[in-house]
């Protein structure tokens, strides 16, 4: 594989670091938000005591603004690995080869194993035969990377502005 080829590979490769990441934070917020329905029991099954309502009154509070805040981290989490995808993509779309782009498409975008790929047979090729394609994919994508990547960029950056506003 090419310098330049390693190079594509891992910049498709962060894809799946992006991914991970959100979904880090998404796990994260599924506890906070059974924190927060415990709180919420809590809060309602409080006993006679004034301290203790003022107490879970103050968890469940607590719990909202930590709620609050993952979901804003992992709403921009998100967004930011579904503009890199979207970039991604509309780099594919340079590609002369469209098995190339169908193969990169279904193991960085889909996040297939190899296995998953073979047991498609989708492309009739054997394990082999598929990681020689997938470095040719590779080596396509390094040849058009440079001039599309920043085209791509700004084509999406103008995308997600208008669908903000």
């Amino acid at each position: 594989m090419t310098d330049e080829a390693y190079k594509a590979k891992e910049w498709l490769e962060r894809l799946g670091e992006l991914y991970a990441r959100a979904e880090k934070i998404k796990k994260e917020l599924c506890i906070i938000s059974d924190r927060l329905n415990k709180a919420v029991i809590n809060y309602e099954n409080a006993g006679s005591g004034k301290a203790d309502l003022m107490i879970r009154q103050q968890q469940h509070e607590d719990a909202l603004i930590s709620y609050s805040d993952k979901k804003a981290q992992y709403e921009r989490e998100y967004l930011k690995f579904v503009k890199e995808e979207f970039i991604t993509i509309d780099v594919f779309e340079s590609m002369k080869n469209k098995m190339h782009v169908a193969l990169l498409f279904d193991r960085y975008i889909n996040r297939m194993t190899w296995q998953d790929i073979i047991k498609l047979k989708k492309y009739e090729l054997k394990y082999t035969q598929l990681h020689r394609h997938h470095r040719k994919a590779l080596e396509e994508l390094a040849a058009v990377l440079p001039s599309e990547e920043p085209r791509a960029i700004r084509a999406i950056d103008e995308r997600f502005r208008k669908l903000i506003k």
